[in-house]
């Protein structure tokens, strides 16, 4: 769910075994947070092809101040900070990152949230 189409379907996998832990949550997490600052749904077949898998699309685009405008959501302009834009999309980053060991724990998100 959190890289492409294959890692998707390996979520789902997952999911129907019963093998779901505190860190895939808080990759599901960043899709939901990503899905609130573009405003967009994580998966639309209607968009073009490299725009369909919301977070393939985005992740380029959360690494810097200036890229990270370019993708949020219009509906919301200038009703945040830029600062506070760039904080959520760093921590967006963190919960999507491919390795579990590398995200966030729930505990650490929490708190990052709190900061924002």
């Amino acid at each position: 769910m959190c890289n492409s189409i294959v890692q998707q379907e390996s979520q789902l996998a997952i999911v129907a075994m019963g093998h779901l832990t505190a860190r895939s949550d808080v990759c599901s997490f960043g899709v939901v947070l990503l899905e609130i600052l573009t405003g967009r749904q994580c998966i639309d077949k209607n968009r073009p092809s490299g725009q369909q898998i919301l977070v393939v699309f985005a992740k380029p685009f959360l690494s810097s101040k200036q890229k990270i405008l370019h993708i949020m959501d219009p509906r919301i302009e200038g009703q945040y900070a830029t600062s506070v834009a760039t904080r959520a999309a760093m921590l967006t980053m963190k919960c999507l990152m491919k390795e579990p060991k590398h995200r966030p724990s729930a505990d650490e998100l929490v708190k990052a949230l709190d900061q924002i």
